[in-house]
């Protein structure tokens, strides 16, 4: 292989966003070994941005605000969490030249949050790694890959029925310019 086909793929990986998913899971992964390591498991917060951001260290079995962790089914949240990036990952081979860069980054964001916590459910016997809290509400303890999947899903979601308020607002004042005529 020579240099410039080294330096386009280099280019088109750079320039494809795929690089966030591997991103995503390299910093939630870090990020919760680091937890694990010097945060004590239910212990006091440690205040990050005083009555703003603690962190707290929490096993999680089950899957948000601890929904199903009472289960007795220790492969049904990873296998759900397999499928669903396998999904993802299909979803964007198949779609992607057709689908927006906006959308594509968005894809990766979610797939980085979904694998990050498939790892933890697949390779930990306590479950997912939970760390950060809010300290000003009373609100489930979480990770970066919770982030990424919350934070990615609703921005998609908006920008979904953006998408879709203006798709039908055009045709609406493209016939009223029609009936004019």
């Amino acid at each position: 292989m020579n240099l410039v086909k080294i330096k386009n793929s280099i280019m088109w990986f750079l320039k494809s966003f795929i690089w966030l998913t591997p991103l995503v899971i390299l910093i939630d992964q870090i990020s919760k070994l680091l937890a694990d390591k010097y945060l004590v498991l239910s212990g006091e917060p440690i205040s990050i941005i005083p009555g703003i951001i603690n962190f707290r260290l929490e096993h999680n079995k089950g899957m948000a605000f601890s929904i199903l962790s009472d289960t007795d089914a220790r492969w049904l949240l990873p296998t759900i969490s397999v499928i669903a990036s396998i999904g993802i990952i299909i979803y964007l081979i198949l779609k992607y030249k057709n689908l927006s860069l906006f959308y594509r980054i968005i894809g990766y964001v979610i797939l980085g949050g979904c694998m990050g916590n498939a790892i933890d459910r697949l390779f930990f016997k306590d479950g997912v790694i939970d760390f950060i809290e809010f300290g000003f509400v009373e609100f489930a303890t979480f990770n970066i890959a919770d982030s990424c999947l919350v934070v990615g899903i609703l921005i998609l979601a908006i920008k979904m029925i953006y998408d879709d308020f203006k798709k039908e607002k055009k045709p609406k004042v493209e016939n009223e310019t029609n009936k004019d005529n």
